[in-house]
C-alpha cells in the first residue's frame, strides 16, 4: 500500500507509525498506531519541550550536521524551517552523542520536517537511531561500505549500467547522492517524498532498490538520447525531473536481468548486510594494511538496584555482569548505537526461578537483551548471546543478523585471553548468486538453518542452528542444561568448550539509556 503513495494529510501519522512498527516488530500494531493519536501528540510535544526546558538551552543551539557536507549553514538559512532543523539536530546530538558521523540524518530530518512537527521528527529519528542498521550508517567506514555495497549490487544486476557509470567517473557521486542526499539532487521533491513513504517502513533497502532502478532506466535513455549531449550528471538530473516515480518503484521491485537464464532477484536483506560488512572490512584493510587499531572501549554501565530491609522489597541483584572485563567486552561487540548504554537486570534464575515460563514473562517487553550463562564445566567463564528482538514462544524463527554469540573468560579462567564473539554473517559463496526457481528449492532448507537467529519454544530457547539439529547456544526448559555446537552463519566454537554442559546462573539484561535509564526499544 505504501508503495502507491500516502495521502499528504496522513503522512505525519503514517510515517511515525511505520517507524515504530519497523523498530518494534514484535509489538502489536496497536502499539504503533497509538502514535497516530492526539494523546500521543501531546505526550511527544511535552517531552520535547521539557528537553529544551530542563536539559538544553535555546542559546546553545548550533548547527550539527553529523558529517553531511551537502547541507550548508547558508543554504539552511534560506528556507523557513532552518531554525527547526537546527533545534532538532542539536537535540538529537545531545541524546545520541555517540553517533558523530551519520550524514543521512540531517537530510532525513529536513524531509520529515516538511510533514511533521519538531517533536515528531525528533522522536522518529531517535527511534531510527536505536534501529540504525535498518536505516543508515553510523560511522564513516560504514557509510563508505554502504556506497560500495550499492555499487557491488549494481555491477552484479546490471553490469552494462555499472560500466557506463564507471567510464563517466560518476559511480561515487551517484552513490553519495543516495546515501547522503536521499536522491534530492537527482529527483524532484514529490518523488523524494514518495520514496520516504516506503523508507519509513522498509529502511535502507529501498534506497538500494530505487538507486538501481533509476540508474538502469537512465542508462537506457542515456544511450538513446543524452549521450550526444555529454554531461552525464546534468542529463541524469534532467531525466530524474521527468521520470515517473511509479515507474521507478515498479522497476525497483521487479526482476533484474535479461532473458530466461540471466534473471536475478534483488538480494535479500541478510545478503546486503553481509556485503556491507565485507566492504567495511575492506575499507579498514586499505587504510591499515589489515591491522585495525581500535581505541580502548569503555565498559557498558551497570544498574545496581538498592535492596530494602524487608523481604518484600528485595530485587534481583546482578552477579555475572559485575565484572568490568565482561562489560568491556560487551561494549566492544555491541552495535555502535548501543555501546553507551547500561545493563539492567530483568531476569535471574537466583530470583525468578528456573522455568522458561518465568523467563518469557520477565523479558516479554524488552527488545535488545543480553543473556549471560554460567557454565559449570569451566571456571571463570561466562557464555551468552545478544538478542536483537524480544524472546517469546513461537512456531517461527525470529531475530536478525545483528544477533551474536560470545564467550568471555575472566581473570584466572582456564581459557584466559580466549574471550571471543561470533557475529552472524552470510557465507561469501552465497552472496549475489542467481536466484533461479530450482536453486531456490534446493537451498530452501539450508537457508532456513542459516537464518535460525532466535528460536523460542515451550521446551527450549536457542540461537543459531546446524544441519545436525544442534545450536550455537541452547538452554532446556528448566535452564539447567546447555548445549553449544558450531552454528551455520555464526561459525562458532562450542561456547563452553564442550557441546553439552551443566548450567549455573542465568541472567538476562535489558539495555537502558545512560542519560535517563529508559529501556532501548
Amino acid at each position: 500500500m505504501i508503495r502507491k503513495g500516502i495521502p499528504p494529510p496522513l503522512r505525519c501519522a503514517v510515517w511515525i507509525s511505520n517507524i515504530i512498527q519497523a523498530c518494534h516488530p514484535h509489538q502489536p500494531l496497536s502499539y504503533a498506531h497509538e502514535y497516530r493519536t492526539l494523546a500521543k501528540v501531546r505526550v511527544l510535544d511535552a517531552g520535547y519541550e521539557s528537553l529544551y526546558k530542563n536539559t538544553l538551552r535555546e542559546g546553545d543551539v548550533k548547527p550539527i550536521l553529523f558529517g553531511n557536507t551537502s547541507i550548508t549553514v547558508a543554504a539552511v538559512k534560506e528556507f523557513a524551517g532552518g531554525d527547526s532543523l537546527w533545534r532538532v539536530l542539536f537535540a538529537l546530538h545531545s541524546v545520541l552523542g555517540v553517533v558523530e558521523y551519520a550524514p543521512l540524518v540531517p537530510t532525513v530530518a529536513s524531509i520529515l520536517l516538511g510533514h511533521m512537527s519538531e517533536s515528531y521528527v525528533f522522536c522518529s529519528i531517535r527511534e531510527m537511531a536505536h534501529c540504525n542498521s535498518w536505516y543508515w550508517a553510523t560511522s564513516k567506514p560504514e557509510h563508505v561500505a554502504y556506497q560500495r555495497a550499492f555499487l557491488d549490487v549494481l555491477s552484479k544486476l546490471h553490469p552494462s549500467t555499472a560500466r557506463t557509470m564507471n567510464a563517466e567517473q560518476m559511480s561515487d557521486r551517484y552513490a553519495a547522492g543516495i546515501f547522503t542526499d536521499f536522491f534530492r539532487n537527482m529527483l524532484p521533491e514529490t518523488s523524494v517524498v514518495r520514496i520516504m513513504d516506503i523508507y519509513t517502513l522498509e529502511g535502507t533497502k529501498v534506497l538500494f532498490r530505487i538507486g538501481v532502478a533509476l540508474a538502469v532506466l537512465f542508462h537506457r535513455q542515456w544511450k538513446d538520447t543524452y549521450m550526444a549531449g555529454g554531461d552525464w550528471w546534468k542529463s541524469l538530473q534532467d531525466f530524474g525531473t521527468n521520470v515517473s516515480v511509479d515507474l521507478l518503484i515498479k522497476k525497483a521491485y521487479g526482476v533484474h536481468g535479461k532473458g530466461v537464464r540471466k534473471r536475478y532477484r534483488f538480494p535479500r536483506r541478510p545478503i546486503l548486510q553481509r556485503i556491507i560488512q565485507l566492504e567495511e572490512e575492506r575499507y579498514w584493510n586499505e587504510r591499515t594494511g589489515g591491522a585495525v587499531e581500535t581505541p580502548p572501549t569503555n565498559p557498558v554501565g551497570l544498574v545496581v538496584p538498592k535492596n530494602g530491609d524487608n523481604d518484600d522489597d528485595k530485587v534481583p541483584m546482578p552477579v555475572l555482569a559485575k565484572s568490568t572485563l565482561v562489560r568491556t567486552k560487551l561494549a566492544e561487540w555491541l552495535p555502535l548505537s548501543l555501546r553507551f548504554t547500561k545493563l539492567d537486570l530483568i531476569f535471574s534464575t537466583n530470583y525468578h526461578g528456573r522455568t522458561l515460563e518465568n523467563f518469557y514473562r520477565e523479558t516479554k517487553k524488552t527488545k535488545h537483551t543480553i543473556m549471560l550463562v554460567e557454565p559449570l564445566n569451566v571456571e571463570n567463564t561466562v557464555v551468552g548471546c545478544y538478542a536483537s528482538q524480544t524472546w517469546h514462544p513461537s512456531t517461527k524463527v525470529y531475530g536478525d543478523g545483528a544477533c551474536f554469540l560470545f564467550r568471555i573468560t575472566t581473570e584466572g579462567g582456564e581459557g584466559e585471553g580466549e574471550s571471543k564473539c561470533w557475529k552472524w554473517h552470510y557465507p561469501k559463496s552465497n552472496l549475489l548468486e542467481e536466484e533461479e526457481d530450482d536453486a531456490s528449492i534446493r537451498t530452501a532448507n539450508s537457508t532456513a538453518i542459516l537464518e535460525q537467529y532466535q528460536v523460542g519454544t515451550r521446551e527450549y530457547i536457542s540461537m543459531g542452528g546446524n544441519s545436525q539439529g544442534g545450536a550455537g547456544l541452547r538452554l532446556n526448559e528448566d535452564l539447567t542444561k546447555g548445549e553449544s555446537s558450531k552454528a551455520t552463519g555464526f561459525d562458532n566454537l562450542p561456547l563452553a568448550y564442550e557441546e553439552m554442559f551443566e548450567v549455573g546462573q542465568v541472567e538476562v539484561y535489558q539495555l537502558v539509556r545512560e542519560m535517563d535509564g529508559i529501556p532501548i526499544h
